[in-house]
This record gives structure tokens, C-alpha cells and sequence, in this order.
């Protein structure tokens, strides 16, 4: 009984510098993920404020729900009421 306590903390001591020596999995490199967002949404201000209804909508979501106080739209009639929106570029002449 005593030689088995013994080849077992031996076998732990062998085996605990190979468990920490491996490497780390590699991180996604979070900055690079949250460019990408940002120009995903920069992106989908250009198509509305450009009034790109197509272009808008691609980057919406399939399962997209806008909620407001008019009520609840879809991306179909997000997409739709973009046309009847006025953007804050807009400049009026009086």
C-alpha cells in the first residue's frame, strides 16, 4: 500500500510541470472584433442616412424587431419607413 502512495505522488510530480508547461489557448483579438462591429454600424448609418434601403436592410438582422412608440417594426418595414424618415444631415432652407 505503501509503494502505490509513493508511484502516485511521484507520477503527480511528473505530471504537474507537463499539465502547466502547455500553452494557452490563443484569445481573439478583441480590439480587431470590436472594429469590425463599429464598422459594421457606421456602415449601417451611411445606408439610412443615404436612404439605401437595400443596404440598410442586409445589415439588419433576419429576426430584427424595432420596438417604438408607434409600435413594433420589422426589418422589412424599418427598411420602409426609412424613406419617410428626415436625417439630421439634412438641411432645410427657410
Amino acid at each position: 500500500m505503501k509503494k502505490q502512495f509513493i508511484l502516485f505522488y511521484i507520477t503527480l510530480i511528473v505530471a504537474a510541470p507537463i499539465c502547466f508547461g502547455q500553452a494557452s489557448p490563443s484569445k481573439p483579438d478583441k480590439f480587431a472584433k470590436e472594429a469590425e462591429i463599429t464598422d459594421l454600424e457606421k456602415a449601417a448609418w451611411e445606408a439610412f442616412k443615404n436612404k439605401q434601403a437595400d443596404a440598410f436592410k442586409k445589415l439588419l438582422s433576419k429576426r430584427y424587431c424595432g420596438v417604438y412608440a408607434e409600435g413594433i417594426k420589422t426589418a422589412d418595414a424599418e427598411a420602409a419607413d426609412m424613406a419617410k424618415s428626415i436625417c439630421a444631415t439634412t438641411h432645410w432652407a427657410i
